[in-house]
């Protein structure tokens, strides 16, 4: 979210979607639904509204425009070849678009194993929770990945890719020296993820970049914080 990037954290979207859902005649949003992003996607793909909510109620505009210094190193990485591969759960392009600033003439993210296997011209940059380009086939909420039947055509694209995602993951992870930027999350069902992806995995040297103190870090993800400290190495 740095400058000059404008992506809106999960609070200021939240926010968003609800300004925009109140201008349309719809049923009023109760007040759980309300509290953040993650419960407020609950309730409204729950009732039927998961295509309104990624195609009308999300403003994608700002996740197309303006990469900033970080997107740019992420960038440079991947098509300097200084890493393997990258991994991301952001849906933005700015990584993309900082690729192309730096000179290369196309700049293609993997959504799934598949892409990720095929030579692009520069390092794989697995997108684990879908794209902007893609937005039908975004992740929002835990009921998208274990929802009860039936499970909607977009909602079975989007499991497929996670399935596929997580088997590269396994096969690639283990005995790599690992570099987290922004790794905890303040989506529940993220860190959960991210555990079930880590699990397994053992890290040579574990280097994560984010400015929360090492106390808010454990306290938001006590498996990862417990997992990245098994590490052989681990730098906060």
């Amino acid at each position: 979210m740095g400058a000059a990037s404008k992506v809106p954290s999960a609070a200021v979207l939240t926010q968003q979607i609800i300004d925009e859902y109140t201008k349309r005649a719809l049923p009023p949003l109760p007040a759980p639904a309300k509290l953040n992003l993650e419960t407020l996607s609950e309730y409204l793909f729950a009732n039927g509204n998961q295509s309104l909510f990624v195609r009308d109620l999300v403003k994608w505009r700002p996740f197309r425009r303006h990469p900033n210094i970080g997107h740019r190193a992420v960038a440079d990485f991947l098509t300097s070849q200084a890493v393997q591969f990258g991994v991301t759960t952001n849906f933005d392009e700015l990584v993309e678009l900082a690729a192309m600033d730096l000179g290369e003439d196309s700049f293609v993210p993997s959504l799934n194993s598949n892409d990720a296997n095929v030579d692009h011209g520069h390092r794989a940059y697995l997108k684990i929770h879908g794209c902007v380009r893609d937005p039908d086939h975004t992740l929002w909420c835990r009921s998208q990945l274990d929802g009860a039947p039936p499970v909607t055509p977009a909602n079975q694209e989007l499991r497929a890719r996670l399935t596929s995602s997580r088997g590269w993951l396994e096969a690639n992870l283990p005995e790599k020296d690992l570099v987290f930027l922004g790794f905890w999350s303040d989506w529940s069902y993220l860190n959960d993820l991210f555990a079930s992806y880590f699990h397994s995995v053992h890290g040579c040297l574990v280097v994560l970049v984010d400015p929360q103190s090492d106390a808010d870090l454990s306290a938001k993800a006590p498996d990862l914080w417990n997992w990245a400290n098994a590490s052989a190495e681990f730098r906060h």
